[in-house]
C-alpha cells in the first residue's frame, strides 16, 4: 500500500472524527485489508482500535446549543387563510385574518376544546375565488370568504361542525369525523 491509499484509508476510516491510526495499522498489517476498510467505514471499531471516541462525542455534545422543542396548545381545528396577492385585491384577505382573533374570542374558539388555531398563508396556488380558506384537520376548502361567509363557516363549521356545502370547492376524501361535532 502506498502513502495515497494510506491517506485515504484513513480518511475513510469513520470510527472517530479524525480517523484511527490503530484502524489503519490493523488494515495495512492484514492480508485482507479491504475487510478492515469495510469495517471501520461501517462504524465497527476492531478489536485492537486505541481511540477513544466517546470523549469527543462528550465534548461535541457539550459545545452543541441545547435545542428547546417548541410547544403548541392543543387545538380542534386549524384554519388558514390566504392573504396572498392574487386572492384578493386591496387587502381584503389581510382585513379578514386580523379580524379573526374577534370573531374567534366571540365564537368561544380561543380556548378550551373548541380551540381553532389561525394561520395567514401567502398563497395556495387556488387563486380564482378568493379569499381561500382551508381547515385542517378536516380537509375543507372554501371560496369567496366575504366577511358574511366567514360568520358562517365560523358558526356552523368551527362551532357546531357542519361544513358549509354551499361555500366548498375542495373536501377531502375522508370529510369530518362524527366526533368532531360538540
Amino acid at each position: 500500500m502506498n502513502e495515497a491509499q494510506v491517506a485515504a484509508l484513513r480518511e475513510e476510516c469513520l470510527t472517530c472524527e479524525r480517523g484511527c491510526d490503530a484502524a489503519v495499522e490493523m488494515a495495512l498489517q492484514s492480508r485482507n485489508a479491504a475487510i478492515q476498510v469495510k469495517l471501520a467505514t461501517e462504524g465497527a471499531k476492531p478489536a485492537d482500535c486505541t481511540c477513544d471516541d466517546s470523549a469527543a462525542s462528550a465534548s461535541a455534545t457539550a459545545d452543541a446549543p441545547a435545542v428547546i422543542k417548541p410547544k403548541i396548545s392543543h387545538y380542534r381545528r386549524h384554519l388558514l387563510l390566504c392573504v396572498g396577492p392574487r386572492c384578493t385585491q386591496d387587502g381584503q384577505s389581510q382585513e379578514l385574518y386580523d379580524s379573526l382573533g374577534a370573531r374567534f374570542k366571540a365564537a368561544g374558539l380561543q380556548e378550551g376544546d373548541l380551540r381553532v388555531k389561525r394561520s395567514r398563508v401567502s398563497c395556495f396556488a387556488a387563486c380564482k375565488g378568493g379569499p381561500i380558506v382551508c381547515v385542517q384537520p378536516d380537509g375543507v376548502w372554501y371560496y369567496n370568504v366575504t366577511s358574511a361567509n366567514m360568520d358562517r363557516i365560523i358558526d356552523e363549521h368551527l362551532v357546531h361542525g357542519r361544513v358549509v356545502q354551499e361555500l366548498v370547492f375542495h373536501q377531502g376524501p375522508d370529510g369530518i369525523c362524527d366526533d368532531d361535532a360538540p
